[in-house]
Parts: C-alpha cells; sequence; structure tokens
C-alpha cells in the first residue's frame, strides 16, 4: 500500500502510465493529498494527466524529485532504465547544440552517447546502479577511458565517421546518486540532476578540474 507522496512517486516509476481508479486502489492517502500531489506534479511537467489517466511525462525528473523527497537511490535504481538516462542525457546535449550519436558503436568499443559542438565531444557513459565502493568506480572510470581511447583511434584512422574529425574527447559518467568523488581517474562523475549544469559549464571544468581528454 502507499501511504507516503515518495512511495507514490516510486510507484509511477515503475508503472509509468496508470489509469487513476486503479492507482486509488493502492493508496492509503486522502483524496486531497492525492489530488494535491499530482496536480503539483504535473505542473512540474512530471506527470500528464487526462481523461482519467495518469502517465509519466519525465522519468528522471521525477526520479530526482522523489530522492528530493527521501527515496533511497536504490529504490529509484529499481524503477529506472538504462534507455531512460541515455534519452535524458541526449536530450540536454541537444537542448544544448550538440550533434548526438546515441548507441555509438565500433569494432572494439560502445559508447552510450556521444554529443560533440565546436570541437568539443563529450563521450557519456549512462550508470544508473545504486551507490558502488570505491574500487568498482575505478574499474568502471578505467573501462571508460579504454573505450573513449579506442574511439579516438577509430576517429584517426576513418574507421568512424560521425562528422567529429578534430578536437577534443571528454569520457564522462551520468550516475543517479552524488559520487564519494566529483572527479575519477580524470573522468567527472555527474549525477544525472546536474548533467545540464555539467554541459553548460563543461569548458571550465575540463580546465578547473584536470580532466583527462582525447585529441583527434
Amino acid at each position: 500500500m502507499i501511504r507516503t507522496i515518495p512511495e507514490l512517486i516510486r510507484h509511477l516509476l515503475c508503472v509509468r502510465t496508470i489509469d487513476l481508479d486503479s492507482l486509488k486502489k493502492y493508496i492509503k492517502l486522502s483524496h486531497e493529498v492525492l489530488h494535491n500531489a499530482l496536480m503539483q506534479l504535473e505542473r512540474k511537467g512530471l506527470l500528464k494527466i487526462s481523461g482519467g489517466y495518469i502517465e509519466v511525462a519525465n522519468v528522471i525528473g521525477l526520479a530526482v524529485e522523489g530522492l528530493k523527497l527521501g527515496l533511497s537511490h536504490e529504490s529509484v535504481a529499481t524503477c529506472l532504465r538504462w534507455k531512460d538516462f541515455e534519452y535524458y542525457t541526449s536530450k540536454i546535449l541537444e537542448a544544448h547544440g550538440y550533434y548526438v550519436y546515441r548507441g555509438l558503436k565500433g569494432g572494439r568499443f560502445e559508447i552510450d552517447v556521444l554529443g560533440y559542438r565546436g570541437g568539443l565531444a563529450l563521450a557519456v557513459d549512462c550508470k544508473h546502479w545504486k551507490r558502488s565502493r570505491l574500487s568498482l568506480l575505478k574499474a568502471h572510470a578505467e573501462a571508460h577511458i579504454s573505450r573513449v581511447e579506442k574511439l579516438s583511434y577509430a576517429i584517426k584512422a576513418r574507421m568512424v565517421d560521425i562528422g567529429f574529425r578534430k578536437g577534443k574527447i571528454l569520457p564522462v559518467i551520468v550516475t543517479l546518486y552524488e559520487p564519494y568523488e566529483k572527479v575519477f581517474n580524470g573522468v567527472p562523475l555527474v549525477p544525472i540532476g546536474e548533467f545540464n549544469d555539467f554541459v553548460l559549464n563543461v569548458r571550465r571544468y575540463v580546465e578547473e578540474l584536470n580532466l583527462i581528454t582525447f585529441t583527434v
């Protein structure tokens, strides 16, 4: 049974679409509290309510809202899919004028999302897992560095033609949670809720944080 607003948010994240009558069967909230909560989430652009049906309009935004209200990262992560992160990061990059490729594959590498603009490319690895041990973070960072290095070789050798032929490629890992460290082995670890700000200020971060890049 759903007894709190955070529990309501988690349920909506998991089901994505539900009719209001069915939702009420799981609810232990008063009609007024439920109505106000749904209206507030709709005003924030997180839900779409029409004809007695509720649809999640912004999966990542709703997840971040749930985290703010006290949901654990573990409970939210079980309702998210890898594709949710890929889609969200792609849309943010496109909104800032980046040319975007999703699921870019080569013989020895695969990049979840690649966006480039003005001589800088961001190679994004989307991780929606719960909190990881430091050793696992290190392994993920090293594996992503290796993938991006292979991508840079492929671009130089003209084995991959995506329109990006000269500049720097920055490996980035996007996560659900606030990581223990902002940068690991020269790779920025960016919480999904902060990715928009990261993209806005990425050129400054490259210089200030001494981030690893590959030149092509």
